[in-house]
């Protein structure tokens, strides 16, 4: 057999690196990893090939379509694309038992191969495959997953000769990342719950620690939300279940810290099990915590406001509940909640910026599960649910048909909000508005002044005039001058009172944007404008004003109410 030429070691080399960037989370360029002394062709089916397998195996919806769309070069390459579909077709068939070659024909009429004879393999050498380590114990099948600590592997435990997935830390690790591998495993081992993946086994292999648990063989919850947006009420139970799990861990003092789709595993039949304690927390113990005060710890798009500020003294369980908020917001949206133009960017919006309102991005979503969701990801963690069973709870009863414990954020919260983002121009908006109403008033008393004068004096001029005229003249010119008194106080009257509505609605409308005290002041100045003019308006202002002494002192309106047993 010919030993492989130099270059060929390169493209291995390469593609080890490509999946390797894929295992963390990335989604890698093939033409980023071309070696530079093969033919650039050959090196970009390698690398598709090992991208088509990867991404398969980890349950995504890819297809050779989409591949031969982002490289319009394989149009005219049959031979490569038959080479495809082959891997395409293995893959799947180990998923689908049922997949037959019919549909390849249907997608591809035009090419002629058979599946039953083609040679799998796309070149004559031999499939990259990664070297497994060695455990005592065990014998590894193939790895699962890789990331910046740790190696998953799919494996057999052969004394009881059940599957089982086998982590073990790299050999380049350092000894912090030792003692967080030692402590995910203590973690772990205090855990028990249906939905927190199990710890069956710890040990050591030539100097390595590694530890075992349950084999979850139906891919993660990010795989899954690559194809769509999921149903509200697949959704809602996803996510209790969730809580549910992580409310257990919270009992214990425990804190997961990264809460995100790539660490929720679904098992054959859909269940959610929460994997990955490697950046947990125990509250009531500084020796398991190995980071650093101020550290940022987590997933950007996943993260909690305090985890984006690096106040580690601020997390505890509202920081997982804010993760399940934006876990629960991706699978009804399709998308994060907190999306930046880089990773600085991404945390401003965490720290700073209200996700979209979900209804906006899809209309059908309950508006009780946005307002679940909106309450989760609130920025102060004293507003979230204060514990996750609280969130379970809710959340059962949304699936149920009962109204839920959550409220809507009111447009008054959301101003106060605003205000606190902006100080500054909330109060020039606050000093604005009391100058209007100061000008508006002084304008009223100016007009009634006036009207006062110009009454008094068409009145003495009538006077003199009907000293030197009839009686009855007199008394005509007199009734005269009355009417036309009257008419002007009618006027002013009217006049008083438009001003005094469109002071009342002013205030009406500042209250009900969250300034209630300044709504207040403005209410009562319209009240003493009319003045008793109209008492049906008076009566509605004062209506108005005790609804909104009642927000702003609501325990001392309950108070003040009697009580039924204390009424004659």
């Amino acid at each position: 057999m010919a030993t492989d030429s130099p270059s060929s070691q390169s493209i291995e080399s390469q593609v080890l690196k490509f999946l390797d960037a894929w295992s963390r989370g990335e989604r890698p360029e093939p033409r980023d990893y071309l070696p530079p002394d093969e033919d650039p062709h050959n090196a970009l089916l390698e690398l598709l090939h090992a991208e088509l397998q990867y991404r398969l195996r980890n349950r995504e919806l890819i297809r050779v379509e989409s591949l031969i769309e982002r490289y319009p070069e394989l149009y005219d390459q049959p031979d490569d694309i038959a080479a495809l579909l082959a891997t395409e077709f293995r893959q799947r068939r180990r998923q689908e038992p049922e997949l037959t070659a019919l549909e390849f024909h249907e997608r591809f009429p035009q090419l002629d191969f058979d599946f039953s004879t083609m040679d799998w393999t796309h070149h004559d050498r031999p499939p990259t495959v990664v070297p497994l380590e060695k455990v005592a114990g065990y014998t590894l099948l193939n790895e699962l997953g890789r990331g910046g600590m740790g190696v998953v592997y799919r494996a057999i435990q052969l004394d009881l000769q059940r599957p089982v997935a086998l982590k073990t830390l790299r050999a380049a690790a350092d000894e912090r990342e030792l003692r967080r591998f030692r402590t995910e495993a203590e973690l772990l081992a205090r855990l028990r719950h249906p939905q927190i993946v199990p710890i069956y086994a710890i040990g050591m292999s030539d100097g390595r620690p590694f530890f075992t648990m349950e084999l979850i063989d139906g891919g993660n919850l990010a795989s899954q939300l690559t194809l769509e947006a999921m149903p509200a009420m697949k959704a809602a139970e996803l996510v209790r279940q969730l809580a549910m799990g992580i409310a257990a861990a919270h009992r214990i003092g425990i804190v997961h810290r990264d809460l995100k789709p790539a660490n929720i595993l679904l098992t054959l039949d859909g269940t959610p099990k929460i994997t990955d304690f490697g950046l947990a927390k125990h509250l009531e113990s500084t020796s398991l915590d190995m980071t650093d005060a101020g550290q940022l710890i987590g997933t950007p798009s996943y993260m909690s406001p305090e985890q984006a500020s690096g106040e580690s003294m601020h997390i505890g369980p509202a920081t997982d509940i804010f993760s399940l908020g934006a876990i629960l917001y991706e699978c009804l949206t399709g998308r994060t909640p907190f999306r930046g133009i880089s990773v600085h960017d991404t945390l401003r919006h965490v720290r700073e910026i209200d996700p979209i309102p979900i209804r906006r991005l899809r209309r059908l979503v309950p508006r009780d599960l946005e307002t679940i969701t909106l309450r989760c990801l609130h920025k102060q963690p004293s507003q979230r649910y204060a514990t996750a069973e609280l969130l379970a709870d809710d959340l059962a009863r949304f699936h149920q048909g009962l109204p839920v414990m959550a409220r809507p954020i009111l447009t008054t919260e959301r101003v106060g909000r605003w205000m606190q983002r902006n100080p500054l121009f909330a109060s020039a908006i606050g000093l604005l508005g009391m100058v209007i109403v100061g000008i508006i008033g002084l304008g009223i008393q100016v007009l009634i002044e006036q009207a006062n004068e110009v009454m008094i004096r068409e009145a003495g001029i009538i006077v003199l005039q009907a000293e030197n005229a009839a009686k009855s003249r007199i008394v005509m010119r007199l009734d005269q001058a009355l009417k036309q008194s009257e008419q002007r106080r009618a006027d002013v009257t009217r006049f008083s009172g438009m001003s005094a509505k469109l002071i009342a609605e002013m205030g009406q409308r500042i209250a009900s944007e969250g300034r209630i005290d300044a709504g207040v002041l403005y209410l009562l100045r319209a009240l003493e404008i009319d003045a008793g003019q109209n008492p049906a308006f008076g009566r509605a202002i004062r209506t108005s004003l005790t609804a909104w002494l009642r927000e702003i002192h609501p325990v001392r309106w309950i108070a003040d109410r009697p009580q039924s047993g204390d009424r004659e």
